[in-house]
């Protein structure tokens, strides 16, 4: 089993109109909610793909209700452990032109309901075959959070894939997790320096390696992803694709294409072929039906070696 955490859930709201016109009154013409975070969205892949998965996380209030009435309502295996604080609300705005305005609210948590959950997850860690740790940290909490969950997870040999930003992350990796995918800008953050290249990625990539992560998959966007660990290292090179909706969602996409990988018994390389074709098919609106999988991975183009010295 697959355990994802989310401690900083959400209650997504996104709202349809023809045109956002600030400072003036605005018309939905449709309006749908989901429970949201990247934990969650990386389950919601997880299950649909026919993975056992349960999706834990602290929620509270009103929005903590809907959020697991909601996870009740879509089938997905769920733990939330309540919070004296009410979750938050994230509102989207997408226009006709595709162009989304984004409002995301901070969350926050009690240090007694993390210490709960923090109890729960050891009581299902035995069952587990992979943790996923991925979001923001909401207020309230330390910023070694991660890393203490690491820690737990490291006590019952359990794997962690870990997917954050900012101080959290970096603290995180004296845990030493399984696999990281940051993606360029959260690279940055770590590497204290602007990454503008794929070799400056390579050489990035190659000083978090000699610290003692084993996995590294850095997601690129439109040039695809970076992958290494302490023998090999790839770039893989995604097609050119028309996107459908959103790139919102595809590294989330991508962090559970490379948990189905893992749990498949793949190896660097076609794990990093496996989440790149599946974040490629979430963005261009296709279905993740294996076949589609297996067209999208013939399309994609793979480097080793010397990289090219191309702009990000």
């Amino acid at each position: 089993m697959i355990i994802t955490v989310t401690l900083n859930p959400a209650l997504d709201k996104m709202i349809y109109l023809k045109e956002l016109r600030c400072g003036r009154l605005n018309r939905s013409s449709r309006v749908t909610v989901r429970a949201g975070g990247k934990g969650i969205n990386v389950a919601r892949i997880l299950h649909g793909m026919g993975e056992k998965v349960l999706a834990m996380g602290i929620a509270g209030g009103y929005i903590g209700e809907r959020l697991e009435e909601l996870l009740r309502e879509e089938g997905l295996p769920a733990r939330l452990t309540g919070s004296r604080y009410i979750s938050r609300e994230n509102i989207k705005i997408i226009e006709e032109n595709k162009r989304e305005t984004e409002i995301n609210q901070e969350g926050k948590v009690d240090p007694e309901s993390f210490q709960n959950f923090k109890e729960e997850l050891e009581e299902r860690l035995p069952e587990a075959s992979l943790l996923i740790l991925s979001g923001s940290l909401p207020q309230g909490l330390p910023v070694d959070t991660y890393r203490e969950l690491l820690s737990l997870a490291n006590g019952h040999d359990v794997p962690v894939i870990l997917d954050s930003s900012g101080p959290p992350f970096k603290y995180a990796l004296e845990s030493r997790p399984y696999l990281i995918k940051p993606n360029i800008n959260e690279l940055s953050e770590l590497a204290g320096e602007k990454v503008r290249f794929v070799p400056d990625v390579q050489r990035v990539v190659k000083r978090l390696l000699e610290v003692g992560i084993k996995n590294i998959v850095v997601s690129m966007g439109r040039k695809g992803a970076y992958l290494a660990n302490g023998e090999e290292s790839y770039l893989i090179i995604a097609p050119d694709i028309m996107i459908a909706d959103t790139t919102v969602g595809a590294g989330d996409t991508m962090v559970a294409g490379l948990a189905i990988a893992r749990q498949r018994g793949y190896g660097l390389l076609e794990m990093g072929k496996y989440a790149t074709a599946l974040a490629t098919l979430y963005v261009s609106g296709d279905k993740m039906t294996e076949e589609n999988i297996e067209k999208m991975l013939a399309r994609l183009e793979v480097m080793d070696g010397d990289f090219p010295y191309e702009k990000l």
